[in-house]
């Protein structure tokens, strides 16, 4: 018997349930596990093991692993909605605690990333469409009008808003390579995070601005779509890789499938690649070469054609995978072109600590890269929280938001 009922001292009923206990273990095991290696990678055995208890269980309580999943994301979206509702109105101040979370709990980070990704349902990124809807309604609010009915702008803002919060979350350690800002704290780098939705809500908030949408066929994630044939096994080889990457992630990707994908022989991998590594860097230097190519013009930054190619970019979902399976992207890629471009438009460039602020150009630029790269991840689903239409082309929006953190060193 499941539920036990009982009669308090003051004739009150109480009521305890047996299988709390094991129930909650199972959350918080599936919740480990599927934050460190995604729900595809995990059994129900390989729970039950690590909660202590009989596989059967899981069935019983939560009817299948996908009750199991869905119960794991809607514990996370429950706690982000309360987070939500006790924070103040300022999206800054909601920013700031969601980070606070993400620290407290990387495993609860990891596995809002992975919804992101489409691994779990996006209902804690939503959070019952609360938090996108908290954000564009505060800024309709300052901006002098309906709460109720916030304007393309307020949800334009919005937009970039939770950009620079889930980019930031999902890309850390790839903006921190690229931005040079590892000799940087990281409350420094998450308070410079804070301060840039405060920036966006601040000027957003101007009645006088105007960020719309624009109509017309917008970008839309995809993955690579490397031109002509492939000139080798080698090249076969690594645009194979480049696919299944997109597709499943480094992790989950054997090299028998690459190989009969670019149909050749599994041996020519390592022949080639010598290590899987190896092989991932390739891949993503195929899948930045469009972004270098087309952002990088006579040695100068183009902001515009990098926003334009964003959410397009294979290499961006393939970082995100890599990162949130426990990557480091050091182990594959040490420099990043479009980054020393980006940072090549500022006279000096700080060492050490800084100045601790936006003024810092590291941190303005790594800010402004949560924009660029944010919707490579999670376009749909803040389209979807923010109702923006899937027909509505955000790249004036986000280049008015990425420019804005661009010019506070200045």
């Amino acid at each position: 018997m499941r539920r036990i009922e009982i009669e308090g001292k003051a004739g009150v009923r109480n009521t305890w349930d047996r299988s709390a206990p094991t129930r909650r273990a199972l959350l918080n095991e599936a919740q480990r596990q599927f934050a460190a290696r995604g729900p595809g990678a995990v059994s129900i055995r390989s729970i039950a093991a690590g909660a202590g208890c009989s596989h059967t269980l899981i069935g019983r309580y939560y009817g299948s692993k996908e009750g199991l999943e869905g119960a794991v994301v809607a514990r996370i979206a429950a706690n982000l909605r309360r987070l939500v509702a006790a924070a103040s109105s300022d999206p800054a101040d909601i920013a700031a605690a969601l980070l606070a979370v993400a620290r407290e709990h990387p495993d609860v980070g990891r596995v809002v990333i992975r919804c992101g990704l489409g691994e779990l349902d996006p209902a804690p990124v939503l959070a019952g469409r609360s938090l996108p809807r908290h954000v564009a309604a505060e800024i309709e609010r300052r901006r002098g009008g309906d709460p109720l009915k916030p304007s393309p702008t307020a949800r334009a803002v919005a937009y970039s808003v939770l950009s620079v919060v889930l980019g930031y979350l999902t890309f850390e350690e790839f903006f921190i390579i690229g931005t040079r800002s590892a000799e940087i704290d990281e409350p420094v780098r998450d308070a410079a995070v804070v301060d840039a939705v405060r920036v966006l809500v601040e000027r957003g908030s101007d009645a006088a601005i105007e960020v719309p949408w624009a109509t017309g066929a917008t970008s839309r994630r995809s993955g690579p779509d490397p031109a002509g044939r492939p000139a080798s096994a080698r090249d076969a080889l690594i645009r194979a890789a480049l696919e299944l990457y997109v597709e499943l992630g480094p992790a989950d990707v054997r090299t028998r499938a690459i190989a009969e994908r670019a149909g050749v022989n599994q041996g020519l991998i390592y022949h080639y690649f010598r290590s899987r590594r190896a092989l991932i860097a390739e891949a993503l230097s195929l899948a930045n070469s469009p972004l270098e190519q087309a952002t990088i013009r006579d040695g100068e930054f183009d902001l515009g054609a990098a926003l334009a190619l964003g959410s397009t970019l294979g290499s961006l979902v393939i970082a995100a995978r890599y990162l949130v399976d426990g990557g480091h992207m050091a182990d594959v890629r040490s420099s990043f072109p479009v980054f020393d471009s980006a940072l090549a438009l500022y006279d000096e460039i700080p060492t050490g600590s800084g100045p601790r602020s936006l003024r810092d150009p590291r941190l303005a630029v790594l800010a402004a890269a949560t924009v660029f790269a944010a919707p490579s991840v999670w376009d749909r689903i803040l389209r979807k929280g923010l109702t923006i239409p899937a027909a509505a082309d955000l790249t004036a929006s986000r280049g008015w938001a990425a420019q804005l953190l661009l010019d506070q060193p200045r």
